[in-house]
């Protein structure tokens, strides 16, 4: 049996789409529906089959007319709350085609009207797109928190795991399982209180070192939710990220209310919101950009070494001068003192040019000390002839 030789060019060209990065491959595209079944069935030609059939009918260009790239709506055709139905349609908030927009809901819910037949509650989620629609009331907001139901775990199960993942490994698990919680918790704060009201949408690209990939995310809600509601779902999304997260490189969590998305490759358009370790513009998941992100992420460690030890040596310089301080202070406190002693001596040197002056006009005569002790027999009491109003009184010998 003979067997095939590649030429030497063809079998370059096979390696090098086979090395091509994921981002640069046709990926298969994403689906996942629901066919609820929470709301009981439907009959053709029922009241509520043709409230459902002109809701399907006019959310996907009310959506895509629209700059939050969002429609709600229902649909009552008689007085009987039991036929209304209930409806959404969102699009991707990355999204800037608005045809793509309605060709992707319109899309979705005709595959959910022939998948789920006449089920009253449906959902589906695509890449772009996601609907949903029911006989009961998934729309209302209240003050607890919001419908996001049906929440489905999209983990990619044909992603390679990151390198060093170990599910029986706690340390592992907890390492990776805080890298994509570090990610989807900037994702969340961005999404619910800083992007804009019309999209409440995050993307983000985070770096950890040369030995992982860079990771790019998105995460997104329903345009309608205040940001303390889009807080709130995110949140229940990050508790349900710690219970299906597998170590896999790509993966999604979809909600109908808020879902969020992560990848080794960047799948959204633009430039992403949040940067987690890497420093200027836009970035990029190409390899020749790890170096100069290695680079960042070493800066990123040098501040957080110098700023420890620059705060000491300030606390140093800071209780020199205090200490510098203190020695002035207590300077000039003394220093009246001094000007005391000072002024007392010139004083006394005065009287004594006044007493000398008076001595030689007068009849008294002025003496040394060593002149009075040696007159006095060094002021012994032999010699002792009383007190006087001044002191003591000696006869000179």
């Amino acid at each position: 049996m003979a067997v095939p030789v590649l030429s030497p060019c063809l079998l370059f060209l096979l390696l090098q789409l086979l090395s091509a990065p994921p981002s640069h491959r046709a990926a298969a595209e994403y689906a996942e529906y629901t066919c609820n079944g929470t709301t009981g069935n439907f009959t053709s030609g029922s009241a509520f089959a043709a409230n459902l059939d002109r809701l399907i009918a006019e959310l996907p260009g009310n959506a895509s007319a629209s700059p939050s790239l969002f429609a709600s709506a229902s649909v009552t055709g008689s007085a009987s709350n039991t036929d209304t139905a209930y409806g959404l349609a969102l699009c991707r908030g990355d999204m800037t085609d608005a045809r793509a927009c309605r060709a992707c809901l319109a899309d979705a819910f005709a595959q959910l009207r022939r998948l789920c037949g006449v089920d009253r509650d449906a959902t589906f989620y695509a890449d772009l797109c996601t609907a949903r629609y029911s006989g009961g009331d998934f729309l209302r907001l209240t003050a607890d928190g919001v419908d996001n139901s049906p929440v489905v775990n999209g983990m990619d199960a044909n992603a390679s795991t990151y390198p060093g993942w170990d599910p029986g490994n706690a340390t592992s698990r907890s390492f990776f399982l805080s890298l994509v919680g570090t990610l989807f918790g900037e994702m969340s704060m961005y999404g619910a209180y800083n992007s804009s009201r019309h999209r409440r949408l995050a993307t983000a690209v985070m770096f950890i070192n040369a030995g992982l990939p860079t990771v790019y995310g998105l995460a997104q809600c329903t345009p309608d939710l205040a940001p303390a509601q889009c807080w709130h779902c995110f949140q229940g999304l990050g508790e349900l990220n710690r219970q299906w997260y597998d170590g896999r490189e790509g993966g999604r969590i979809s909600g109908v209310r808020c879902g969020f998305r992560y990848e080794g490759y960047q799948f959204y358009q633009g430039t992403p919101d949040v940067r987690i370790g890497l420093h200027g513009g836009p970035s990029s998941s190409s390899p020749e950009d790890n170096g100069t992100d290695a680079s960042n992420h070493k800066k990123v460690v040098v501040i957080a070494l110098v700023v420890p030890i620059a705060l000491v040596c300030g606390l140093l310089v800071a209780g020199l001068l205090l200490v510098r301080a203190q020695r002035k202070r207590a300077r000039k406190t003394r220093l009246p003192t001094t000007q005391t002693h000072s002024r007392n001596s010139s004083k006394a040197e005065e009287a004594l040019k006044l007493w000398r002056i008076e001595e030689s006009s007068s009849e008294f005569t002025l003496y040394d000390f060593a002149e009075l002790a040696a007159a006095t027999g060094d002021f012994s009491d032999e010699n002792l002839l009383g007190k006087g109003g001044f002191g003591p009184v000696y006869k000179a010998s």
